[in-house]
């Protein structure tokens, strides 16, 4: 099948290769029936430029790796596709694949410079194999970096694997015996916690010399000659890294921080947190101790959302401080309830009056339906006196009177029924 494309192409045959799809791994054994590697009827080909691999061979795919340090989040990761596919052996080693993309790197960085107005992604003087670190840019991986031992072979490596690349400022080789540890800077006072940067270093050096590593790299923290960098192990659980976990880190437990001269001469591989990939967290003891006491204080404002604890108030110079703090804190506490009575005696005042005439409502009584006169003079009672006439004086009171339930009219009168007799000849009181 290659061969009739070849002639219809009218290509060369040892510079081409056929894949089930173009990002599909190569069709490697030419040996086999198309049956075997699954082409049947109206299945299509891709035919791709390059000599064919071999049955150890596998192609790798690269992606150029950067990393940017702003404030607290974590901006890595591959920022432009390469269009780079080196051919590799199952048996070589990371270092082969860094000496084998050192030339189509340049070539890239160029034609790139060339079309954005001549000025390279990165810098290409002095650029030689030993400034190109290899990530796994693998999902889920996190972009570990590959040993110069390591060798591309196993389930790790596959046909097509993406790597990433990252171009360094320095030389750098990586050793069995070396360890790599990630560094996040936290800037108490500003509140700000820079994304992780790589050391690495020795199992065989002390831990003097990785302190005096950490000293050289973060100096721009330190606040005097005297400030020292504390530097604290970040467990391997818990939630992510953030500011607020930060404090609750065991600072004053580190023994990383202000070790002793029999400590600093010990190598780091007694140090059981020190292993390889763990996170050291940075920062200045100067600032931490200030952060502290402003926080003991009442200064700044908190680490998460919302408007912290207010101003400070200074104190004066001189007088007696035990008396200046006592009446700061009394202005402090008394300041928003002050505030707050300002406030609201500033407000136009609103009301609205409900006025009842009768809140208990009627009584039963008078809502029961008066006894016709037969009725009472049979019961004994005495009936009641006529109403008054119309056009009296009682009337008009009436009238001016408010309409209250008693002043209604009266609902009709139930005709009552003679009660039966009783035993001794009486008659028995009305039922209702």
């Amino acid at each position: 099948l290659k061969a009739m494309l070849a002639g219809i192409l009218e290509l060369d045959l040892a510079k081409l290769h056929l894949c089930r799809h173009q990002t599909s791994p190569q069709l490697k054994d030419e040996s086999a029936t198309l049956r075997q590697v699954g082409l049947g009827e109206l299945c299509s080909v891709f035919v791709g430029h390059g000599r064919p691999l071999g049955p150890n061979e596998i192609v790798v795919r690269f992606s150029l790796y950067k990393k940017d340090s702003k404030d607290s989040k974590d901006s890595e990761g591959p920022k432009a596709k390469l269009d780079i596919s080196i051919p590799a052996s199952t048996s070589s080693s990371v270092r082969s694949l860094r000496q084998a993309l050192e030339e189509p790197l340049v070539l890239w960085a160029t034609d790139v410079g060339a079309k954005i107005g001549g000025v390279p992604p990165f810098p290409l003087e002095g650029l030689t194999w030993k400034r190109l670190r290899i990530r796994d840019g693998a999902a889920g991986k996190g972009f570990v970096i590959l040993r110069d031992e390591s060798k591309i072979k196993g389930p790790a490596f596959g046909d097509g694997r993406q790597v990433a690349v990252q171009v360094l400022d320095a030389d750098e080789e990586l050793k069995a015996d070396d360890i790599i540890l990630g560094i996040r800077p936290w800037q108490v006072c500003d509140g700000i916690l820079h994304a992780a940067t790589d050391v690495i270093i020795s199992r065989s050096k002390t831990l003097g010399d990785l302190l005096d590593v950490l000293n050289k790299r973060f100096k721009g923290m330190l606040e005097t000659d005297e400030d020292v960098l504390e530097v604290v192990t970040l467990p391997s659980v818990g939630p992510p890294l953030s500011i607020k976990r930060c404090l609750t880190l065991k600072w004053s437990e580190s023994r990383l921080t202000n070790p002793e001269a029999e400590s600093l001469a010990k190598p780091v591989s007694e140090y059981k947190e020190l292993r390889d990939g763990v996170v050291l967290v940075v920062r200045s003891g100067a600032a931490a101790t200030r952060g502290a006491l402003e926080e003991t204080a009442g200064e700044g404002k908190g680490t998460g959302k919302g408007p912290g604890k207010g101003p400070t108030v200074g104190l004066e110079q001189g007088g007696n401080l035990a008396s200046q703090i006592a009446a700061k804190a009394a202005a402090l506490a008394a300041g928003p309830t002050a505030k707050a009575v300002a406030k609201a005696s500033a407000r136009a005042e609103r009301g609205l009056v409900i006025r009842v005439e009768r809140p208990e409502g009627p009584k039963t009584s008078e809502l029961v339906p008066a006894p016709r006169e037969d009725t009472a003079a049979r019961a004994g009672g005495v009936p009641e006196a006529p109403p008054p006439p119309v056009g009296s004086e009682a009337s008009e009171e009436e009238d001016d009177a408010p309409k209250t339930p008693s002043s209604l009219p009266s609902m009709p009168a139930t005709p009552s029924v003679p009660s039966p007799r009783s035993s001794d000849g009486g008659h028995l009181a009305d039922g209702p």
